[in-house]
């Protein structure tokens, strides 16, 4: 979209109307223009595009909108840096979602007294009627200047006036108040409320509430302790996800939903007792509760996804109603009692109650069977073992989730030929670190840790010496230990999306290699070793940190896919043209601006797109 300028304001024509989407200049007090290029303006609209509307200077601190405007936009004044007030005329009728969410200084939102759809009492925004309160400005909550030191906040509490029905979407989102007082008329809050208010310490909830929406409180790192009111039924996605400080919640018997990433995070929670009426406990719902001793759950929860408990890693005790008919937790451990099998051991008592194996010696005298049980035993998931018919990698992570999110309970994945396990998959569980059993597995050619927050590899890792695909994928890897050059027989390396930053030297060992997925890591450089990579026909590099690709890259003469686009690579080797046998090669959204002559010898290349 091609803008047009009017003095400091860049616009639009629509119809025979104008819309404004941009101020670019430097003053401090504005009043947009209500006639452009004889035609009114009626619409502010920043939504469109980036560092829009009037929130982009660091300057500007009042504004006035012109009668004639219609509508504000969506983000239209969101996130400014300076702006303090706003003065809205009486024909605004419209307003989009957050027009002035996260406006730090913004302290007034002055609304003629005469328009019909808008009000504002002391600055705050609200609907004609005074039902809803649609923005608390974010400046509102703090003052400098006078007694308080400059750079000092002063930390308010606001009292939402008595016939206020709905709090509206990040109607308090950011702000620096330390308390709220919601009255008994408040029946909905809606998503994101309340997201991100750090200093809030103490709020009260209208007991005529029924939902907890989406994002509420989320990120209230001070938030205490909270009443939930008893007519709720539903506490929506993330609704106190990130709030660290709360100890102590509970739930009413009412609550009948509790959507997945609900609690995440909330470091300081220690107890909580699902109510008898929930039937299912989502994924993440509990992810991260680090101080989280014991939950409860009643006869009503048939569907549990064991997401909801990753790293709870001070969890002791599942109590389960003795009338569930699905789950039981008997012997320190969760059972689905079709077929007793366990399925789940809380991670504190598997450190208290569990052995860890610490040599490698006496491996190679189990069964790949009993070494099996073994990791099963040490990291509290139960285990599926099935024929190997040519399953390879892991599954997507969409896929992983729609198997799993809804009552398929988390388990290790092993595939067998005959009595020797050839492949296993850990992919999406809750563990840390690699049992050293794995390394009994010698007929092992797949090993799948994706998805799990495993930050090392082993040294033993090295050992696997027919392992043919090893895929790290989104987990928590950091490096790759210098054994991993033995693994002789590796095809498949996939490390995208994990947090690994650095390649080994011994990378180029790997002579049989054939796929390296590098994708969205943090990897700024590669070893000249990867020139070494004889067998190498696709290697994904899109979305990583890397600058420059190495001289050695002109040696890889099998080489038929190279992705390198989205990432800040600045040139390309000359030697780029030795790659006889590129077909595909994507380097847009990089820093390139030239291409190197030899770009020229790629004859086999069928997709170049630059």
């Amino acid at each position: 979209m091609e803008l047009k300028t009017y003095m400091d304001f860049k616009y639009e024509v629509e119809g025979e109307e104008v819309v404004i989407y941009k101020y670019e200049g430097d003053r401090e007090e504005v009043s947009i223009p209500d006639i452009i290029d004889d035609m009114p303006v009626t619409a502010i609209n920043a939504s469109l595009i980036n560092n829009a509307g009037l929130s982009n200077s660091d300057t500007l601190k009042r504004v006035t909108v012109p009668e004639g405007v219609r509508e504000i936009g969506m983000m239209s004044f969101g996130y400014s840096r300076s702006l303090e007030s706003v003065d809205i005329p009486v024909s605004v009728t419209e307003m989009g979602s957050s027009a002035f969410a996260g406006s730090r200084s913004l302290n007034a939102i002055n609304v003629d007294e005469n328009n019909p759809k808008f009000a504002s009492i002391d600055g705050v925004l609200f609907n004609k009627e005074k039902t809803e309160l649609i923005c608390f400005p974010r400046g509102k909550s703090y003052r400098t200047g006078g007694d308080i030191p400059e750079g000092r906040m002063e930390i308010l509490e606001y009292t939402i006036p008595d016939g206020v029905t709905f709090i509206g979407n990040n109607a308090f989102g950011d702000c620096f108040l330390e308390g709220v007082t919601i009255p008994d008329s408040v029946t909905e809050i809606s998503g994101c409320a309340f997201s991100g208010c750090k200093y809030l310490k103490n709020i009260s909830l209208s007991e005529g509430m029924t939902v907890i929406s989406y994002d509420s409180f989320k990120d209230c790192v001070s938030l205490e302790s909270i009443n939930i009111p008893k007519r709720v039924t539903k506490i929506d996605h993330s609704a106190f996800e990130g709030c660290t400080a709360l100890a102590d919640i509970t739930i009413p018997d009412s609550v009948t939903e509790i959507r997945f990433s609900a609690f995440k995070g909330c470091a300081s929670l220690t107890n909580v007792t699902i109510p008898n009426g929930v039937k299912k406990i989502e994924g993440n719902t509990f992810e991260n509760c680090v101080s989280l001793v014991c939950i409860s759950i009643p006869a009503s929860v048939t569907k549990i996804d064991l997401s909801a408990f990753a790293g709870c890693k001070s969890l002791e005790c599942i109590s389960v109603d003795e009338s569930n008919s699905v789950y039981a937790f008997v012997d320190d451990s969760l059972y689905r009692r079709d077929g007793n099998k366990r399925i789940y051991s809380p991670h504190a008592l598997l450190s208290k109650n569990i052995k860890k194996r610490t040599s490698l010696d006496g491996l190679t005298s189990m069964t790949d069977e009993e070494l099996l049980a073994e990791i099963s035993t040490e990291l509290g998931f139960e285990y599926e073992l099935k024929p190997d018919n040519g399953w390879e990698c892991a599954r997507s992570r969409s896929e992983w989730n729609l198997g799993e999110i809804y009552g398929v309970y988390m388990k290790i994945h092993a595939y067998c030929t005959g009595n020797r396990i050839t492949k296993l998959c850990f992919s999406g569980l809750d563990i840390s670190e690699l049992p050293l059993a794995v390394a009994g597995l010698s007929a092992l050619t797949v090993l799948d840790i994706s998805y799990t927050k495993v930050t090392e590899l082993p040294e033993w890792i090295g050992t696997l010496s027919v392992l043919e695909v090893l895929n790290v994928y989104g987990s928590s890897v950091t490096a790759l230990t210098e054994s991993i050059g033995n693994l002789s027989k590796l095809k498949e390396l996939h490390l995208g999306a994990s947090d690994i930053t650095e390649l080994p030297a011994s990378i180029g060992r790997l002579i049989d290699l054939e796929v390296l997925h590098l994708n969205h890591t943090a990897i700024s450089k590669l070893p000249e070793e990867i020139g070494k990579l004889a067998a190498l026909k696709s290697m994904n590099l899109h979305g990583s940190k890397i600058t420059e690709l190495p001289g050695s890259i002109g040696n890889l003469a099998a080489l038929e896919y190279l992705y390198s686009y989205y990432m800040p690579l600045k040139e390309l080797p000359e030697s780029i043209g030795n790659l006889s046998s590129l077909k595909r090669f994507w380097i847009c959204q990089t820093r390139v601006s030239k291409l190197p002559d030899s770009i020229c010898n790629l004859t086999a290349l069928q997709d170049f797109n630059f």
